[in-house]
């Protein structure tokens, strides 16, 4: 199947950030969620590394996620620097969404590729994936 310049050019340009701010409580099916992580797993590597791996958080695992993220900052955190704003943003944010996609990397240090070049593979797959949910609407 070919598709045309201006429908690939088209799909590139419509692609944009969505900010918390921005979230709405849309329903995100888990057929979406699988078909957009398949097609981040489509990116290429240097040397078939396949450095992505994909954490979703959907229900009330957004709940346990949100729990994590909050005591991660206030454990790791010095009392100086605590931020309550900044707090409640991690704690808000997994809430806002129905699906939350969490985008982790494994590198092999002793592997014959670089980080660097795993690195530009999960860029790779990211952009894929963003294109995808683009073609969703999401």
């Amino acid at each position: 199947m070919k598709f045309s310049v201006s429908e690939i050019t088209d799909l590139v340009r419509q692609r944009r950030t969505i900010y918390p701010k921005d979230y709405t409580d849309r329903v995100v099916h888990r057929e979406i969620v699988e078909r957009v992580l398949g097609n981040g797993t489509w990116a290429p590597t240097h040397g078939m590394t396949q450095p992505w791996r994909f954490k979703v958080f959907m229900g009330d695992a957004r709940e346990r996620l949100s729990t994590f993220l909050g005591e991660a900052y206030r454990q790791n955190t010095p009392p100086d620097k605590f931020l309550q704003r900044k707090f409640d943003n991690l704690t808000r944010r997994p809430l806002q969404s129905t699906v939350v996609v969490a985008v982790c990397m494994a590198h092999d240090p002793q592997g014959k590729i670089s980080e660097q070049d795993d690195l530009l593979a999960m860029g790779c797959a990211v952009q894929n994936m963003h294109l995808t949910c683009a073609a969703y609407g999401l």
